[in-house]
């Protein structure tokens, strides 16, 4: 209970408009097994977090950094985006560029 606990504040922390949808889940809770990581969209995430990582800093690249364009291409959020760079340390080179000065 106390973990189901967690995650919802969490969901709700990270939800826009009030809604918990899958994505504002935390990534671990998706990679279980079992009938509780079955998700509404179908899709169960096996990989591990360096695969995702390696997985969206390739997106990112092939897009040039396009944040919006990853989005629309991977089917979630722009915010998902910047929370799944955050969470792997993923950071633009715009960004650093900006904190640089």
């Amino acid at each position: 209970l106390r973990e189901l606990h967690n995650v919802l504040e969490f969901a709700q922390a990270v939800c826009s408009d009030g809604v918990i949808e899958v994505d504002d889940l935390p990534d671990d809770l998706l990679r279980t097994s079992g009938p509780s990581a079955a998700c509404s969209t179908g899709t169960l995430r096996a990989r591990a977090p360096s695969d995702d990582a390696a997985l969206l800093l390739s997106y990112l690249r092939a897009a040039q950094w396009n944040v919006s364009a990853v989005a629309r291409q991977l089917g979630i959020a722009r915010m998902t985006v910047y929370r799944r760079m955050q969470r792997y340390g993923i950071e633009s080179p715009n960004q650093r560029a900006d904190t640089a000065d």
